[in-house]
């Protein structure tokens, strides 16, 4: 299987993020058993916002084992630059270096969490 979202998740993009252990049954690295460990949060669908002048928000659910679902949003521009965390609770913070999660869209915030 290439490209494509998970069969098992719905979520992950199996063009980027195949897990190479699961050989009988594909599944991303978002839901595969050998990649999570008791820290790793489970990330519900990763819905896009359009903005004026190129800002666009990605917001996902995020449940980290044992703690109640969180919604987070990612406000970026799709030309690069700073990128806002903000929390349900409307807490507001800067990523360091959105850069290192490379370019800014689903794949980025796959990266951010894990």
């Amino acid at each position: 299987m290439t490209g494509g979202m998970c069969p098992e998740c719905g979520v992950g993009d199996m063009s980027e993020e195949k897990c190479p252990n699961a050989r009988r049954r594909p599944r991303c690295v978002n839901c595969c058993p050998c990649h999570k460990d008791d820290s790793t949060p489970t990330l519900g669908p990763i819905r896009r916002r359009n903005g004026v002048a190129g800002q666009v928000a990605y917001d996902v659910t995020v449940t980290y084992p044992g703690e109640d679902a969180a919604r987070v949003s990612f406000v970026g521009s799709t030309f690069g630059g700073p990128v806002l965390m903000v929390t349900a609770s409307g807490v507001e913070t800067f990523v360091t270096d959105p850069a290192r999660f490379g370019a800014f869209g689903p794949g980025w915030v796959r990266r951010f969490f894990s």
